[in-house]
């Protein structure tokens, strides 16, 4: 691969991302806008956020850390294609 296609890939790879940020930002404010300017109800107990209960504990946060990253990992290794 030419530097020239490599630097084609990244810029289109940080285009797809910011993309993907400003997209997921625009929903997020239109579901404020509708759920709590609007109807004038609590944005994040509406959306069904509580508040973390006595049985938490810093353990559960770093299992489910390690079981996303086990996830990522697992999903890049079964889609990566080799060329031949």
């Amino acid at each position: 691969m030419s530097k020239r296609t490599s630097a084609a890939h990244r810029f289109q790879t940080q285009t797809l991302i910011a993309a993907q940020v400003v997209l997921f930002g625009m929903v997020i404010f239109f579901f404020y806008i509708t759920l709590a300017v609007l109807n004038d109800k609590p944005f994040w107990r509406t959306l069904g956020w509580q508040k973390l209960g006595k049985s938490w504990s810093p353990s559960q946060s770093m299992l489910y850390f390690i079981a996303g990253v086990a996830l990522s990992l697992g999903v890049a290794g079964a889609t990566t294609h080799e060329a031949a």
